[in-house]
């Protein structure tokens, strides 16, 4: 009887060992559950099953729908180079190639399914410019996962470091009046919510109103399509 309990409990251990190894399925019902929590975007007192008339989440909403596996990215891609709107020698002006929505910034910061298409567009050009909320929206979507045990305290920290690296190197949109008159424009137009609308408007200052030939790197489905339509080419 003894050997027979103590080779039942040798498999059990070697299935969930197995199980850790291959990525876990307690993810799974952490995605589940997270497409439910949305404490920050949700209308209180609303019915959380239907759809919001003024478009999807932000960044902890549809993309976070596919929460991530759990495991960080080692590093943030590249290094510090020189931001949008300094100069070169000779006097010229270095333009940033894209513009990076926050989805697609925790998508380099955490390992999921769209992890190695973000990863590989910032391998192929390292300048970023982002708006100026972005870390905030990050770390608020980190803190998130944690509240919802797909993240330890210490994945969250290691997370936040990899948004301080990328920091050091990309440039900011900073707030300003045009930023805000662009983002009430913008909601005439697109079913967007204010922090996505924000996230556009910086994207269209940035590209200093021209965003044809301009690349806008999103995550959000509400988000690309209206990018698009403002005239940007979407990535991934």
């Amino acid at each position: 009887m003894k050997t027979a309990a103590v080779s039942k409990l040798k498999a059990s251990l070697s299935e969930y060992l197995a199980r850790v190894k291959a990525g876990g399925s307690h993810c799974d019902g952490a995605r589940e559950a997270d497409r439910q929590d949305c404490p920050l975007r949700r209308q209180r007192g609303g019915d959380s099953g239907s759809p919001s008339r003024e478009g999807p989440r932000r960044t902890h909403s549809a993309r976070l729908r596919e929460a991530p596996q759990g495991i960080l990215e080692d590093a943030a891609p590249g290094s510090p180079r020189r931001g949008w709107g300094e100069s070169r020698p000779g006097g010229t002006r270095e333009r940033l190639v894209k513009f990076w929505d926050t989805s697609a910034v925790v998508a380099l910061c955490l390992r999921e399914s769209h992890t190695p298409r973000v990863r590989n567009i910032a391998q192929e050009d390292r300048a970023m410019a982002v708006w100026w909320a972005t870390p905030v929206e990050c770390y608020s979507a980190f803190a998130r996962l944690r509240r919802n045990d797909i993240l330890t305290r210490a994945q969250e920290d290691q997370a936040r470091r990899v948004v301080t690296g990328l920091a050091a190197g990309w440039t900011e949109v900073q707030p300003s009046h045009q930023v805000r008159e662009t983002a009430s424009r913008v909601l005439l137009l697109h079913p967007l919510r204010a922090a996505d609308a924000f996230q556009l408007a910086a994207g269209l200052h940035w590209a200093d109103g021209q965003p044809a030939r301009q690349h806008f790197v999103s995550l959000d489905e509400r988000l690309r399509e209206a990018a698009q339509r403002e005239g940007f080419e979407v990535l991934p």
